[in-house]
């Protein structure tokens, strides 16, 4: 596979071919991209995207629960004016149009070092083969489905229906493998889009000749989000922080988020190459959950079976920082 490095001093060239098992280390921790032009299809980078697509929690949690979809509409939209801040963390707030399909798989694809949006490379690299590398074919109307999957060939253009002819891409036996695995990751991020929309983990907001409404979970879907001049904005419920969530809510919710937000801080780190101290990871969770030692301890052991702890001491090149650890909602 071949590979831009983002610094080409530490490794003495921009572009280098590598086997397919060596770059999976430096694609996630965001020392290389793959390059859009490739002799043979990336099937590792759709490897790595399978492994991004089913993590709806990417997008925070759910606010369609424990009464949150409320605290929503009185903190974030205060006098039916969208907030930029909430207790002091910073909303972002995206457009409707390309800025959804951009934002969304971004947070649900990227590379956890750097932004580089592992579903957005593989696009760049079908678009490229097929923009220079595949062959055009011109076929008869009304061949089957079946029949186009035999032939390998994929849609060109929609073009004029009343022609009795097609447009094909006709493609090799790999890259129609390519093609056709990547579109069922796309129609995972439809999925994955949609149950973060219905969980609340997506917030909308309305543009109205009255100010900003704050549109609940499940009353919007992707479609909405399309057009470019549809009236949304949106932001992910992730940019809450932590202690919003858990304000006023029972002691075993707590506990239950703060398990969550351990693997997720656990994992991001993980991905990385580096590990997260257990004790900075309890107490960071007392902080942002209002836990107790005790009850922080007891968060830990609830997902223990999700972690890949280590035993040993952890080496200082490796460690996270408690300010890092601080820093994830």
């Amino acid at each position: 596979m071949r590979l831009r490095f983002l610094e080409p001093d530490a490794h003495g060239t921009q572009k280098t071919v590598l086997e397919d098992g060596e770059i999976l280390d430096l694609l996630r921790r965001g020392i290389a991209t793959v390059d859009p032009v490739q002799h043979a299809p990336p099937f590792a980078l759709l490897d790595l995207l399978d492994e991004c697509l089913g993590r709806v929690s990417v997008f925070g949690p759910s606010t369609n629960e424990f009464d949150l979809s409320a605290k929503v509409s009185t903190d974030v939209f205060a006098h039916g004016i969208r907030q930029n801040f909430v207790e002091g963390s910073e909303l972002n707030w995206h457009s409707s149009g390309r800025d959804f399909w951009a934002a969304t798989t971004r947070s649900l694809c990227r590379c956890p070092v750097a932004d580089r949006n592992f579903f957005e490379q593989a696009r760049s690299v079908m678009r490229e083969h097929l923009s220079e590398r595949a062959d055009r074919v011109t076929v008869s109307a009304g061949l089957s489905n079946e029949q186009l999957r035999r032939r390998h060939l994929v849609p060109r253009r929609t073009g004029n229906f009343l022609r009795r002819t097609r447009d094909y891409y006709e493609l090799s036996q790999n890259w129609f493998e390519f093609y056709e695995r990547h579109k069922e990751q796309e129609k995972t991020w439809n999925r994955v889009v949609r149950q973060a929309l219905l969980d609340g983990r997506i917030i909308v907001s309305e543009a109205t000749s009255r100010g900003d409404r704050f549109v609940p979970a499940g009353q919007t879907n992707k479609a909405d989000f399309q057009a470019r001049d549809a009236p949304y904005s949106f932001c992910f419920s992730s940019d809450l922080p932590g202690a919003w969530f858990a304000t006023g809510k029972p002691l075993h919710i707590r506990r239950a988020w703060a398990g969550e937000w351990m693997v997720r801080v656990n994992n991001h780190f993980v991905e990385q190459g580096r590990r997260a101290n257990a004790e900075d990871l309890k107490q960071v969770a007392m902080e942002k959950f209002h836990l107790s030692a005790n009850g922080a301890r007891k968060a830990k052991e609830s997902v223990a079976e999700q972690f890949d702890d280590h035993v040993g001491r952890i080496p200082a090149e490796k460690k996270v920082k408690l300010s890092e650890i601080r820093e994830i909602e």
